[in-house]
């Protein structure tokens, strides 16, 4: 018939329930630890980079003002073509701002459009709807 894979001394080599158990016991313990951690980890991650992003995005638009030698603005925009009163978190856009401070119109150039900033981001700029820089860089207040 067939042969028994026994260690030497006649045990068998393989795991028992006990043995099983205990080892999906530590597993569920460890992920239970885990995992909460991870979501924070996911959640700082999201909110560093809408930061960074919006952060580039005023070095651009400042730059763009200077280079251009005209008012670049930035403002909240959900649908990336217009300043439209959307949540800064929704999405933004950086335009040549020739005409009415704050409004793409006209002749304005939209330079750069960015999406919405995640999941679970909130930006607040203190009620600011938009941010215009001067030719010369200076924020225009």
């Amino acid at each position: 018939m067939g042969t028994c894979r026994c260690a030497p001394g006649g045990r068998s080599r393989g795991l028992t329930l006990i043995e099983l158990l205990v080892t999906l016991a530590v597993l569920v313990i460890l992920l239970t630890v885990a995992v909460p951690g991870m979501r924070n980890f996911i959640k700082n991650n999201r909110l560093t980079a809408a930061a960074n992003g919006l952060a580039t995005t005023m070095a651009l638009a400042r730059s763009e003002a200077v280079r251009r030698g005209r008012p670049v603005t930035v403002c909240a925009s959900a649908g990336g073509t217009a300043c439209d009163g959307a949540a800064w978190a929704d999405g933004w856009i950086v335009f040549v701002d020739q005409g009415t401070p704050g409004t793409v119109d006209g002749s304005d150039e939209i330079v750069r459009v960015f999406g919405d900033a995640g999941d679970g981001v909130t930006i607040d700029l203190g009620g600011m709807s938009y941010v215009r820089f001067l030719a010369t860089g200076e924020l225009d207040t």
